[in-house]
């Protein structure tokens, strides 16, 4: 998924509430909500998770022309897995088959990459790879296609485009 809004036309601050409201269910209650959400240059950058204070992701987005991602849903738990519109998605983790299998890999979190272009926000489906001792160093990568996820997705993020008023 990839969609290109006016800036004026998406609802950055709510999409931000939302999103850092899903931080707080899948992340040690101890941190910063904020540092659920990562930061990078761009997609070849290594993203920066740092437990952080409080930050400002407008500006991060809006000033500082980062591209941040917002994670949707983060595999790797027991079934069921909540994602940040809260749905719920049920699984069998043997079932290497099943196109929900992509939710029982704890080293991929599903969610979206946002960044200024113009006087637009790009929005686009990625998945963040953590990485880790034995494992390449962390990355983001964009996702045409995030399977049964891309729907639940793009109603999400349509759930904040302000409707045209005439």
């Amino acid at each position: 998924m990839k969609k290109t809004v006016e800036i004026e036309k998406f609802d950055l601050m709510r999409f931000t509430e939302k999103t850092l409201d899903y931080c707080k269910t899948i992340l040690d209650p101890e941190m910063e909500p904020t540092s659920g959400i990562g930061s990078a240059e761009d997609y070849s950058s290594i993203p920066d998770f740092s437990d952080r204070e409080e930050r400002d992701l407008r500006k991060e987005i809006l000033e500082d022309n980062l591209m941040l991602f917002f994670p949707f849903i983060m595999g790797g738990t027991e079934p069921p897995i909540v994602s940040a519109d809260g749905s719920s998605f049920s699984y069998d983790p043997d079932d290497e088959d099943s196109e929900y299998s992509i939710l029982s890999d704890p080293m991929i979190i599903y969610g979206f990459t946002i960044r200024k272009e113009d006087k637009n926000l790009i929005i686009e489906s990625a998945a963040y790879y953590p990485g880790g001792c034995t494992f390449p160093p962390p990355f983001l990568e964009y996702k045409e296609d995030c399977s049964f996820l891309e729907e639940p997705m793009e109603k999400f993020i349509d759930s904040f485009i302000k409707a045209r008023h005439y």
